[in-house]
């Protein structure tokens, strides 16, 4: 091993404990970690271990929090021009009818452990918002006069979960007897294919993301991996990875080994991970120790 490389390794490992340390990746165990990437160094591949690190993006319980908050204070969901970047917040705290809805992205058939019921009771309590303008979706088609309808989650990817959810609710429907009605879907972050994929199929659709996501944030192909400017570097650690890959079984089930719509992102919340990210992060095998959980 080269001395740069050591010297990069040993400087991402540790700068990944120092944020957990620090609770700045409060949700991380830094024991857990610890076990995690020692499965690389028993792999002979440090180097990805340590990279996947370098790119690894976390967000704690109050870094959600302080994302849900500015995405519901965006200027978007302002009515008038002079109206207070609070005035939505501050109709969902009040008691008099505004006619506006909250409501999770969650089908019927969707376990009750779903991220959307989550993040919007965090939303609820954080903000302290009156829980009557809370809804179960199906719900919606028995309210009138609705002025707003905020569909809320933690995560948009390919966009597939939501045109599942919209059919679901029926969510066509909705719109014919609500025509002066505005439908919002609002995640703690989204990938750029989920948020064109939904505004493509629904164009009444807004779409409001705490954090977007795009091509860069692909492990292999984004900017990270060309920073480092090193012939053959990316081939050496997507052949380390697949290697691994096989070994464990990462891309035996539903999700690919590089992640839902092969992603391959590096990302996860305090609460859960999206299928997205690379399983190498999220999936716990017989022969893999996870660093987070689903």
């Amino acid at each position: 091993m080269e001395r740069d490389e050591r010297l990069f390794i040993e400087g991402t490992v540790s700068r990944a404990k120092q944020l957990v340390r620090q609770h700045i990746w409060a949700g991380v165990d830094e024991a857990r970690l610890e076990a995690w990437y020692g499965q690389f160094e028993a792999r002979q591949a440090s180097l990805l271990g340590a990279c996947l690190l370098d790119g690894f993006i976390f967000r704690s319980r109050a870094q959600v929090e302080a994302i849900l908050h500015g995405a519901l204070c965006r200027p978007e969901l302002v009515g008038l021009a002079g109206d207070s970047d609070q005035a939505v917040v501050q109709a969902l705290r009040g008691r008099n009818e505004a006619g506006i809805r909250l409501s999770p992205v969650i089908r019927l058939q969707d376990p009750p452990i779903k991220s959307g019921t989550y993040v919007l009771r965090r939303l609820f309590k954080l903000l302290r918002l009156d829980q009557k303008w809370a809804t179960w979706p199906q719900n919606l088609h028995q309210i009138t006069d609705l002025q707003m309808i905020i569909f809320v989650d933690d995560f948009c990817g390919s966009g597939q979960q939501f045109s599942d959810f919209a059919l679901f609710v029926g969510l066509e429907q909705l719109m014919a007897a609500n025509p002066n009605c505005r439908f919002i879907y609002l995640t703690v972050a989204a990938h750029e294919d989920g948020i064109k994929h939904v505004q493509t199929k629904y164009p009444r659709v807004e779409f409001i993301a705490g954090e977007i996501l795009g091509a860069d944030h692909h492990f292999f192909k984004g900017e990270n991996l060309r920073n480092f400017k090193v012939d053959g570097l990316v081939e050496r650690l997507r052949a380390d990875y697949d290697r691994i890959a096989s070994e464990v079984g990462f891309g035996r089930g539903k999700v690919p080994a590089l992640g839902f719509e092969e992603q391959a992102l590096c990302y996860a919340f305090d609460h859960g991970t999206p299928n997205n990210t690379l399983p190498i992060f999220w999936n716990q095998r017989d022969q893999w120790s996870s660093l987070v959980d689903r």
